[in-house]
């Protein structure tokens, strides 16, 4: 009885299998995650690094070099080999407290972004699990693994279930959709350089920037920046001012630093003069425009003279994260 019911239940089984087969259609992969949905839904500022095309410019190589030979230990090591296996990385800065979400893009070994925190920075962690997404905490933060090639990171006041589902979701921050973002993208190349911000504080961030920054950053109602470092370095920035006269203040006041720069002996004896004479400052109405082009021989010449520097000043800046 029992075998005769268990050949009818197969029979009927495969029946069902080849009629279904007939009329249904293998499921679709899910689209792929959208990195800017997981930034901070009320993102003021969006940076984005292509990290594979920095490290391929010989200008980075010629950096790390120097870091390497200077920290030599294994954290640095490790960091460095990991920003090998990035190849971009997109980040969101919140309205609240300045706060900020990362989102890693890369080729990663598996567990290569948790054994570099365990293991070679031997921070404290504790596993954590959200929306079936597991990760580690640590020194306030989260590191959370979207997928295979992605990883999320950044203060837990930004990763709460409710974000994770908006990412999920792939709904982008608002500032996605503001008109004056959108114009700033465009004329720096968002999304075609290799580094690129674009900001648009509020009024309360920009009075909070001021104070933090002690300058005069009320008036600045946007900023955005777009560099290139295939071939030398070229770099366009503009700021929007809330008044041309705002703008016209501040141009004067940079001209007139540089031409200062441009007169000093010590900047001569530091090789400094044909860096500054790459920068040019001007405005358009309400808005500042400042470019800086240095050829190649020129980066090269600088990292010869300031390399020790700057990796110095990035070694510092691990230490104070």
């Amino acid at each position: 009885m029992i075998r005769t019911l268990a050949l009818s239940l197969i029979a009927g089984l495969a029946a069902f299998g080849c009629t279904a087969s007939a009329n249904l259609q293998p499921a679709a992969p899910p689209p792929p995650l959208d990195p800017a949905a997981y930034l901070p839904a009320d993102a003021y500022a969006v940076v984005e690094a292509r990290v594979d095309r920095l490290l391929a410019s010989p200008y980075a190589e010629l950096l790390l070099i120097r870091l390497q030979e200077q920290a030599p230990q294994r954290d640095v090591v490790a960091g460095i080999e990991i920003l090998r296996h990035t190849r971009r990385v997109l980040a969101g800065v919140s309205e609240r407290q300045n706060r900020a979400v990362l989102v890693l893009q890369g080729r990663y070994a598996p567990g290569e972004l948790e054994t570099y925190l365990t293991e070679d920075l031997r921070v404290q962690t504790m596993d954590v699990q959200m929306r079936g997404y597991k990760g580690l905490a640590f020194n306030g933060a989260i590191l959370l693994r979207l997928d295979e090639r992605t990883y999320v990171v950044g203060d837990p006041l930004l990763l709460k279930d409710e974000d994770l589902q908006r990412g999920d979701r792939r709904i982008r921050p608002a500032l996605f959709a503001d008109p004056t973002f959108l114009h700033y993208a465009e004329q720096v190349g968002f999304g075609e350089r290799d580094l690129a911000a674009v900001a648009v504080p509020s009024a309360q961030t920009r009075r909070q920037i001021g104070n933090l920054a002690m300058l005069r950053a009320e008036p600045m109602v946007a900023l955005a920046s777009g560099v290139n470092v295939a071939n030398g370095l070229q770099s366009d920035a503009f700021v929007a001012f809330s008044s041309p006269g705002e703008a016209d203040r501040v141009a004067a006041e940079i001209q007139g630093t540089i031409g200062g720069l441009r007169s000093n002996p010590i900047v001569a004896l530091m090789g400094l003069r044909g860096a500054l004479d790459g920068i040019q400052v001007s405005t358009a109405g309400e808005r500042l425009e400042a470019r800086v082009a240095l050829d190649d021989v020129l980066a090269r010449e600088m990292i010869e003279r300031f390399g020790n520097l700057l990796s110095t000043q990035f070694l510092l800046a691990l230490e104070a994260l």
